[in-house]
């Protein structure tokens, strides 16, 4: 090769080296975190007393004080996703309890009124309960985790030294929705009161399972402020016996209610208010770029209540 060749080839390369702009969603990274944290959500969260993560613990509302640069962006990307996964095992932990407290009641029905086609409908609405609006809500919290997540230069799933603990965090909330298609494969039969403890039995051993693993979790990540893990379910049933007698509705009509409004809440609360963005059509969450942002019609530029889409949650 001639040195005029060589010259050339070293002058191209040296172009390349000084011209190629650096890969946009390196670069975008930081400021999609910052817009993210604007949201003033984030700033009502308080479920959670502080996180620990690589030894060192965390206060979300230092996190989200501290200017965000290229250099600690990923470390609070990966920190604030920790945060969400313990916020989330905590609205799950409450659901539980839920459903523990209405299995309890459904049994109630069939092992001291001795009504059986009442004890079956009650099982049937714990069902759709799981299957209609807890399950949806659980997808929702594990997409924005993952979506949160992929902020970060490595995510959970090419990360060895976290996959095996942090990644469970969005797991267990996977886990969740796989409930949905074991509870279609049992067949009530309301002459047979087997296929009810069946259905029973069958809900009891998820949660177990799911329990254990959030517990694991949570424990090795999460520092709760104390809680009565009751306090919902135990509110909505004073505030039942509360009602005048007159203008009380029918007991699991009433709490059915109380359900569907609290998940509404915790989905405006714990996923629109913080940012994230639900695509209607390929029905994935995200968290806009700056780009977009300016792109797209703000949710929360009038009011922080208004979701990026209609929630129509329905229980039949």
């Amino acid at each position: 090769m001639t040195s005029s060749k060589v010259f050339k080839l070293i002058f191209l390369l040296l172009c390349v080296i000084l011209y190629t702009k650096a890969p946009p969603s390196i670069k975008k990274k930081p400021g999609q975190l910052k817009r993210l944290l604007w949201y003033s959500g984030w700033t009502k969260l308080n479920d959670v007393n502080y996180i620990t993560y690589l030894q060192k613990s965390y206060y979300v509302q230092n996190l989200i004080k501290t200017p965000i640069h290229s250099k600690n962006c990923n470390n609070k990307t990966r920190t604030l996703t920790i945060y969400l996964g313990c916020i989330y095992s905590k609205v799950m932990q409450n659901f539980f309890s839920i459903i523990i407290n209405y299995q309890q009641k459904c049994d109630k029905i069939l092992n001291i009124e001795y009504d059986l086609k009442n004890a079956y409908n009650c099982i049937e609405k714990l069902i759709n309960i799981i299957s209609i609006l807890i399950v949806p809500m659980a997808k929702l919290m594990k997409e924005a985790m993952i979506a949160l997540d992929l902020i970060h230069k490595n995510p959970w799933g090419s990360d060895p030294l976290l996959y095996k603990h942090s990644y469970n965090l969005t797991n267990f909330l996977g886990e969740i929705e796989t409930i949905h298609d074991k509870l279609n494969k049992l067949v009530i039969k309301r002459d047979d009161i087997s296929t009810y403890d069946s259905t029973q039995n069958c809900i009891n051993s998820f949660l177990k399972n799911i329990k254990s693993k959030i517990t694991q979790q949570t424990n090795y990540f999460c520092v709760f402020e104390p809680y009565n893990v009751d306090y919902l379910w135990n509110g909505w049933v004073q505030e039942y016996e509360d009602i005048d007698y007159g203008a009380k509705l029918e007991f699991f009509k009433f709490i059915n209610e109380k359900i569907k409004v609290y998940i509404k809440t915790t989905i405006i609360e714990k996923y629109f208010q913080l940012g994230f963005k639900f695509d209607p059509i390929t029905e994935e969450t995200f968290v806009p770029t700056l780009k977009e942002l300016i792109e797209l019609e703000l949710e929360f530029r009038e009011t922080d209540e208004k979701p990026s889409m209609p929630i129509q949650i329905e229980i039949h």
